[in-house]
């Protein structure tokens, strides 16, 4: 009975205009815009965020593949130089007989 008593009261101190221009209703109005702000807000900052760290992320790999391919052509360079080199052992400007491999 007391707590029926005391939420009726409740209400009607609530629902009753205080001094100045806005009821409680508008203070609670005007403090769930105040949230709604606050947490589209934070969903912004979220985003962009989550954007930094997708860029972030695209420029890692594109470092990786771009270091991956000097590493492939430091690897075929060197391949092809040890290619050449053996293909010289006989000296330059010695030609091999027909039928004759090299190396």
């Amino acid at each position: 009975h007391d707590l029926k008593m005391e939420e009726n009261y409740h209400s009607n101190v609530m629902g009753i205009k205080k001094r100045g221009p806005y009821s409680a209703s508008d203070v609670r109005a005007s403090y769930t815009q105040v949230l709604r702000f606050q947490y589209l807000q934070k969903e912004v900052d979220l985003e962009i965020e989550r954007r930094e760290a997708r860029k972030e992320s695209q420029q890692e790999a594109k470092a990786r593949k771009k270091q991956e391919k000097e590493e492939t052509q430091r690897a075929a360079k060197a391949a092809l130089a040890a290619a050449q080199e053996d293909s010289f052992a006989f000296g330059p400007g010695v030609a091999l007989p027909p039928g004759v491999p090299p190396g």
